[in-house]
């Protein structure tokens, strides 16, 4: 009697095709466990393996000298297998590494990661271990998306990934970055300005950004930055001290951004700069999503500035505020939902 087939071996090749292609790459180890003929598809096919997660220690309690020199000897063997099956495909890599990880072992992974540096799409870092970036030997003329997260310290992860540079006049060019986002969180000892960072960059296809710093004279880099660039920027996301004239400076240069996010701090200066006035052009004319994510709201301004808007200017459509305290301002917030936002509090 010949053995019964299990329902996911009779999937048809078509269907079997369309399951792969729309379960990547979030899904990828979920198909790989169903079945052994699944499994084999999913060793052959390069697109399984374009998104790579390093999270570091991975085994905390191996201590001893042995142990640790097994688990970075099990951890390349991985890292080098999964890179060679995903063929020529881009790659998304995640690397973080905490405090308490290997040094060495940090090091190691992050060399065999730098050796396939002209595939990379998509690069997530969070290192506290200075890393050799200046030994990459390609460029990324690739890679789309950077996320940096950090401490504001004299080894942080940017003063060494500016070493390889892929440059031209002394300027980091990376000509495909569509998204950065850049969180350097401040350090009590051993503080230094982040200008090397913003003042080596240049990112002409820039389109969403994200930053989360707190350097004194983040405003004027911040503008030299767009100016520079030459980018059009379409979400922007802010989490530090921005002045007026630094943000007015960014709407000329980025008329049509669409979406603004003023986390932890919302100048009353912003709240006046984006109010319209009549017979006057709108600073952000096209700006359709507003959040705010701060405690220092003075509401009376921010419910101004958004009746403004909604009195000249249909653009804006999608509100994310504090839900005011006040009976009568939470009144004002009500009207101009039922005017047809949507306002999340």
């Amino acid at each position: 009697m010949e053995p019964s087939l299990s329902l996911a071996q009779t999937v048809p090749a078509e269907l079997l095709s369309q399951i792969f292609k729309l379960s990547l790459p979030s899904q990828s180890e979920v198909l790989g466990r169903v079945c052994a003929t699944w499994r084999t598809i999913a060793l052959d096919m390069p697109s399984f393996w374009t998104s790579l997660v390093l999270a570091i220690p991975w085994a905390p309690n191996l201590s001893s000298p042995y142990t640790s020199s097994l688990s970075r000897s099990f951890s390349s063997y991985l890292v080098r297998e999964h890179l060679a099956r995903s063929g020529n495909q881009l790659l998304s890599i995640v690397f973080t590494s905490q405090e308490e990880a290997p040094a060495r072992t940090t090091r190691i992974l992050f060399r065999l990661i730098s050796s396939v540096s002209a595939r990379w799409e998509a690069l997530e870092l969070d290192v506290c271990v200075p890393l050799a970036v200046g030994q990459l030997r390609e460029k990324f003329p690739l890679l789309r998306r950077l996320y940096l997260w950090g401490y504001r310290q004299s080894r942080h992860d940017w003063q060494q990934l500016i070493e390889h540079k892929t440059v031209y006049e002394d300027r980091f060019v990376l000509s495909c970055l569509e998204a950065f986002s850049l969180t350097v969180q401040p350090c009590d000892d051993d503080i230094i300005a982040n200008s090397e960072c913003l003042d080596s960059l240049l990112l002409p296809a820039l389109t969403d950004l994200y930053i989360e710093d707190y350097t004194p004279n983040f405003s004027s880099l911040f503008v030299s930055l767009l100016g520079r660039s030459g980018c059009s920027l379409k979400r922007l996301w802010v989490c530090t001290v921005l002045t007026a004239d630094a943000f007015a400076t960014m709407a000329e240069l980025n008329p049509h951004l669409e979406e603004l996010g003023l986390i932890a701090i919302a100048p009353d200066c912003i709240m006046q700069k984006l109010s319209i006035t009549l017979g006057l052009h709108p600073f952000l004319p096209e700006l359709s999503a507003l959040h705010i994510i701060a405690l220092n709201v003075y509401f009376i301004l921010l419910l101004d500035m958004l009746e403004s808007r909604r009195r000249y200017d249909s653009s804006l459509t999608t509100v994310s505020i504090p839900a005011p305290y006040d009976r009568a301002l939470k009144g004002r917030l009500d009207a101009l939902e039922a005017g047809g936002w949507t306002s999340k509090r």
